[in-house]
């Protein structure tokens, strides 16, 4: 990974999901922060330059933070959930 994860704590159900595609994909990666809360997550992604990953009902929108943009994530060895990546919108335009 390029970038620090900011993860949702281990109580939420998402973190099991992520640490499985992690675990599985990743050598590398660096935990900036965990947390339970979804507006606490959006809050550490706007001023960092970090990756979250969020379930769509959490995930940012326009009217919450402007300067984040949401990604859907579709892999096949994930099971069917809304996951999406979350980060500063000029990290992300800034990458590729």
């Amino acid at each position: 990974m390029d970038y620090p994860l900011v993860l949702p704590g281990p109580e939420l159900g998402v973190r099991e999901l992520l640490d499985t595609v992690l675990l599985r994909c990743c050598n590398n990666v660096q935990v900036m922060a965990e947390t339970d809360s979804f507006e606490l997550m959006r809050g550490l992604l706007a001023d960092a330059q970090s990756i979250g990953f969020q379930v769509k009902i959490g995930a940012a929108s326009d009217e919450d933070h402007n300067n984040l943009v949401s990604t859907p994530i579709s892999r096949p060895d994930l099971p069917f959930a809304a996951l999406f990546s979350v980060a500063r919108q000029n990290l992300i335009r800034g990458s590729g």
